[in-house]
């Protein structure tokens, strides 16, 4: 069974606007990251863990579940959490080097929500209705804010190209405006000058047009 969380579909979301907004070759490290996540979530010891919180159960069933974390799932947590973290740490200074950090940013929050909400339930301070409905309320407020900002990444490239098209504009009219002035001038030579001097009482005088 595999298993589904709404916090790492926020990061292969998250994957795709980098993909995309950056398409330039500097998302390999967020897809070497995404390829770990999702071999952790495939791991046949975590499959338990599906049956509890995953995220592709109907919202009635993830909601209305009140029971408190059961034994099992006690036993797996701390070590699906602590591979999930490897994941992250490992291409973390990547990530900031090489994307945009505020992204980033936004995807280290949600993952340490989720880390936070994971250690109440562990904790049985949370159903697992509670820890489902707030889990999927911030993952909500969360994409909300990558979508946001995403936006403003296109915006930001779609004014550099405008600026960079009425550059090479200003460019090409300035070289036409030079080409038809030399050209003016080669069918238009201005006429000679002609210079005219006057002698009187020893002294001469000379104008020019």
């Amino acid at each position: 069974m595999k298993l589904l969380i709404n916090s790492f579909a926020l990061v292969f979301a998250l994957f795709g606007v980098q993909k995309t907004a950056l398409a330039d070759g500097r998302f390999i490290a967020s897809e070497i990251e995404t390829n770990c996540l999702e071999h952790v979530q495939a791991d046949a010891k975590y499959a338990p863990l599906g049956d509890t919180i995953r995220s592709d159960a109907s919202n009635f069933v993830r909601y209305s579940n009140q029971s408190k974390i059961n034994d099992k799932d006690h036993e797996l947590i701390p070590q699906y959490i602590t591979e999930l973290e490897e994941c992250r740490n490992q291409y973390s200074d990547a990530r900031y080097r090489q994307h945009d950090q505020v992204l980033e940013s936004i995807s280290d929050d949600m993952f340490n929500v989720y880390v936070g909400l994971t250690a109440k339930l562990y904790n049985g301070e949370m159903t697992y209705g509670e820890f489902n409905k707030a889990n999927d309320k911030e993952f909500s407020e969360h994409m909300l804010k990558i979508r946001q900002r995403e936006a403003e990444i296109h915006r930001g490239i779609a004014a550099a190209q405008s600026r960079a098209n009425a550059e090479s504009d200003a460019a090409y009219n300035a070289q036409m405006r030079q080409g038809l002035q030399q050209m003016f001038r080669s069918l238009n030579p201005a006429p000679p000058i002609q210079t005219n001097c006057v002698s009187r009482y020893g002294y001469t005088n000379c104008t020019s047009r």
